[in-house]
């Protein structure tokens, strides 16, 4: 996917990149405030959702502390019930109890 806030991060102290094999690349997305939250949404909705091929599902591993939630999530076929992606997400609320930033791993 393309727009505000993705990108392809390292883990650059892992014990894999000090032992000088190739590091590991995790998928993730980034997304602060309204305009690039709404960006996010609606560019998952017509890639994923519009056409029909996937939905998805929280899986029920919620947690809060203080003012950070986590939790993954599932992105499923809709020609079986097979599981094409799973992500953890992880938000930052503001003082209002509204999503400040969202920051999204993407493990399979």
């Amino acid at each position: 996917m393309r727009g505000p806030g993705r990108d392809r991060d390292v883990d650059r102290g892992s014990e894999v990149g000090r032992r000088g094999q190739q590091p590991q690349f995790a998928a993730t997305l980034q997304a602060h405030g309204h305009d690039e939250l709404e960006i996010r949404v609606r560019t998952a909705y017509e890639e994923f959702i519009a056409p029909g091929k996937f939905t998805f599902r929280a899986r029920d591993n919620a947690e809060r502390l203080a003012d950070v939630i986590k939790f993954n999530w599932e992105m499923i076929s809709t020609d079986g019930d097979e599981v094409a992606a799973v992500g953890l997400e992880i938000f930052f609320l503001g003082a209002d109890g509204r999503i400040k930033a969202d920051y999204q791993f993407i493990e399979n």
